[in-house]
């Protein structure tokens, strides 16, 4: 909840802060489906050093969600961030999108290749417990970064156009403006109505 509503203060996006929340899901859901076909029903279990199945620690899905939340967070703020600066500065979704993943893909992507091999080294580790927690993280967030950040929420953005900016307006009157980037030229920017067409930059 309380995500939910700094991001739409951020962004001043319901339908922003909805997908950011919705994504992590999604990427939880195929780490912990990974964790279950490995350590529980025995596939690939060889590369993870284990001798035999068994039950997953109840105490590794809850820790590690709110450690892939965490990042999945911060890849979300720092793609979003500079997509929506390029869009209150004149540019229409579709190309806001395009140079906010040109500009800040490759950061997004190395930071997770370093968190996802640094969660894939407790493999390695002699105790179970790490080594679920290795794997899980480290195919959550590597999904989260690779195929979620950098391929699904720039289609999902691209595909609503200017409704990915929908607010209600009596929410916008209400939030307050969180400004994350600073604008040019010291100037507030205002967000593009999403019921009058955007103009390109002149």
């Amino acid at each position: 909840g309380v995500t939910f509503i700094v991001l739409a203060m951020a962004f001043r996006s319901i339908v922003v802060s909805a997908t950011a929340a919705i994504t992590t899901i999604i990427s939880a859901f195929v780490g912990f489906g990974v964790l279950t076909l490995v350590v529980q029903e025995g596939h690939l279990l060889g590369i993870t050093g284990l001798d035999r199945t068994g039950p997953i620690e109840t105490f590794v899905p809850p820790i590690a969600f709110a450690i892939l939340f965490g990042l999945s967070m911060d890849y979300m703020v720092f793609l979003m961030s500079r997509i929506r600066e390029e869009h209150v500065h004149g540019l229409p979704t579709k190309p806001a999108v395009e140079h906010g993943i040109a500009a800040i893909g490759r950061v997004v992507v190395a930071a997770a290749l370093i968190m996802g091999t640094v969660f894939a080294a407790f493999i390695l580790s002699a105790d179970r417990i790490p080594k679920e927690f290795g794997l899980l993280l480290a195919v959550a967030i590597l999904t989260d970064a690779l195929i979620v950040r950098m391929t699904l929420v720039p289609a999902f953005l691209t595909m609503l156009g200017e409704k990915a900016w929908y607010i209600p307006r009596w929410l916008d009157r209400l939030l307050p403006n969180l400004t994350i980037e600073a604008p040019h030229g010291g100037k507030t920017p205002r967000p593009v109505d999403v019921d009058r067409p955007v103009e390109g930059p002149a």
